[in-house]
């Protein structure tokens, strides 16, 4: 099915994973991604070092589209960049759309989703320059 989003993302399913916590296990966002779907894991609570190793195993495990849900305002630069080189789709939540964030990802080749819940928050997530808003 070719939507705008599979066209963007370049999977083949219009499915992203809900990054849930422990629920969403990098298994699970393999198994998605290797569906055709957007295969997506949280980035919080891991030290900087154990996310970039679960990201890389990740990758080398499926050629389909994976995802990093970062949640947190206080996650340093270097981070947002490690992940961005390793995913298809940087996927935010919890705070105020960064065009800063936004930035780093776009130059360090991936897409930026922001989570959002109210006009105001899409609003801002469009001007701060993301590519996907998730509602």
């Amino acid at each position: 099915m070719r939507t705008r989003f599979t066209e963007l993302v370049g999977c083949s399913v219009p499915i992203q994973q809900a990054p849930m916590g422990t629920i969403s296990s990098p298994d699970l966002a393999v198994a998605v991604a290797a569906a055709g779907g957007v295969g997506t894991v949280t980035a919080l609570g891991l030290p900087p070092e154990v996310l970039v190793r679960r990201l890389n195993e990740m990758g080398r495990r499926t050629s389909g589209v994976l995802s990093a849900n970062v949640v947190s305002p206080d996650v340093g630069e270097q981070v947002v960049v490690d992940v961005a080189e390793r995913v298809r789709l940087v996927d935010f939540f919890w705070f105020d759309p960064s065009p800063r964030f936004v930035d780093l990802v776009h130059r360090s080749g991936a897409l930026v989703g922001w989570q959002v819940g109210s006009v105001a928050e899409a609003r801002a997530a469009e001007d701060a320059g993301c590519d996907v808003v998730t509602v």
